[in-house]
C-alpha cells in the first residue's frame, strides 16, 4: 500500500489486546503478561494496525482477501462463517448500478415522449345532457363518431352535484359490428356543517379509460340513475318545469397513458434504493465493531 493510500485511511477503532495463551515459535518474545494498545485504520480492502506498548511500536499493513481465495491457496475446505456481518476491511459488495439505471430511465423517458408525440389525443364527442325525472328508465344516446384506427378511449363525466348522487351505466357500441364495451361510473357530492365546521366529500368528475378498440363508427349509450329521480313530484306544480341536473360526457380517442411509465420509474428507482439500503446495513455492521475501548 503506497504512502498516499496510507495517509487516507480513516480511524476505525482502538482498544487493548492482552495475550492469554502462547504456543509455537515467534520471532519476538511472547508472554502471557503482554498488554498492547491497538489502533486500527481502514480503507477497504486495506487495513493499518498500530500496536504500542512500553517498549516498541509495531505498524502492520493488511489487505482483505476473500475466504474462498485463502481456502484455495492452502487447499483447505471452505468454512462458511455463521455470521453474515461485514469484515473490518471487507469491500462492500453492494454498489448501486447507477449508470445502468440512468440509461434505463432515459430510454423509458424517450419511449414515453415518443408515445406522447404520436398519440392523437383527439376529442371525438362532447355532449351535455340535462337529466330530469322524465329520463328515469330511459336510454340516452350520444351522436355517432368515427375512429379511423385502433386506439384507447377515455370517457370523462362531469356533473356539479349538490348533496346528491349520480350513476351512469354506459356502453360504447360499434354500430358496424354491434360490439359493445361496458363502462360504469358513479359520482356523488355532499357537504354541510357540524360541530367541527364545514365538511365536504365526494367529487363532481370521474374518468374511465377503455383499452384500444378497433376502428369503426361508434356511439355511446347511457342509462342514468340519480337521486334526482327519486325526489317526490307531488309537491311540484304541473306547470313548473322539472328540476334538471346537467351532465357533460366527453369522449377522447387515443389518449396518452402515464401509468406504465410511472410504474417503470418506480421499479427502476427501487433497484438502486434497495441496493443503497443493503449497502448502508453492511457498513453499519462493519462500524459496529469499531469505536473506542472503555
Amino acid at each position: 500500500m503506497d504512502r498516499c493510500k496510507r495517509a487516507q485511511l480513516p480511524f476505525f477503532g482502538k482498544g487493548f489486546a492482552r495475550t492469554t495463551y502462547v504456543a509455537g515459535e515467534f520471532f519476538w518474545r511472547a508472554s502471557t503478561s503482554d498488554v498492547t494498545a491497538v489502533t486500527d485504520y481502514i480503507a477497504p480492502p486495506y487495513r493499518l494496525m498500530v500496536e504500542r506498548n512500553d517498549e516498541e511500536i509495531i505498524v502492520s499493513e493488511g489487505e482483505y482477501l476473500d475466504a474462498r481465495l485463502v481456502a484455495a491457496a492452502f487447499k483447505l475446505p471452505l468454512r462458511v462463517p455463521s455470521s453474515s456481518s461485514a469484515g473490518v476491511s471487507q469491500v462492500n459488495p453492494f454498489k448501486p448500478s447507477l449508470t445502468i439505471v440512468a440509461l434505463a430511465v432515459v430510454a423509458a423517458t424517450m419511449l414515453q415522449g415518443t408515445l406522447l408525440a404520436i398519440s392523437a389525443n383527439a376529442l371525438v364527442n362532447s355532449q351535455t345532457y340535462n337529466l330530469t325525472a322524465a329520463d328515469k328508465n330511459k336510454t340516452l344516446s350520444s351522436g355517432t363518431f368515427r375512429l379511423n384506427r385502433s386506439g384507447n378511449i377515455e370517457i370523462e363525466t362531469t356533473s356539479y352535484l349538490s348533496n346528491d348522487w349520480l350513476e351512469l351505466d354506459m356502453a360504447l357500441v360499434n354500430i358496424d359490428t354491434n360490439q359493445s364495451y361496458s363502462v360504469f361510473q358513479s359520482l356523488e357530492h355532499y357537504s354541510g356543517t357540524d360541530s367541527d365546521g364545514r365538511w365536504e366529500e365526494g367529487g363532481n368528475r370521474e374518468t374511465s379509460l377503455l383499452p384500444p378498440v378497433p376502428p369503426g363508427t361508434y356511439k355511446l349509450l347511457i342509462e342514468p340513475d340519480a337521486g334526482l329521480f327519486s325526489k317526490p313530484s307531488s309537491s311540484l306544480s304541473s306547470s313548473a318545469p322539472l328540476p334538471a341536473q346537467p351532465v357533460t360526457i366527453t369522449i377522447k380517442y387515443d389518449v396518452p397513458v402515464w401509468s406504465n411509465y410511472l410504474i417503470a420509474m418506480v421499479l427502476l428507482l427501487a433497484v438502486p434504493a434497495i441496493t443503497l439500503i443493503r449497502r448502508m446495513m453492511f457498513e453499519k455492521s462493519r462500524w459496529e465493531k469499531g469505536g473506542v475501548a472503555e
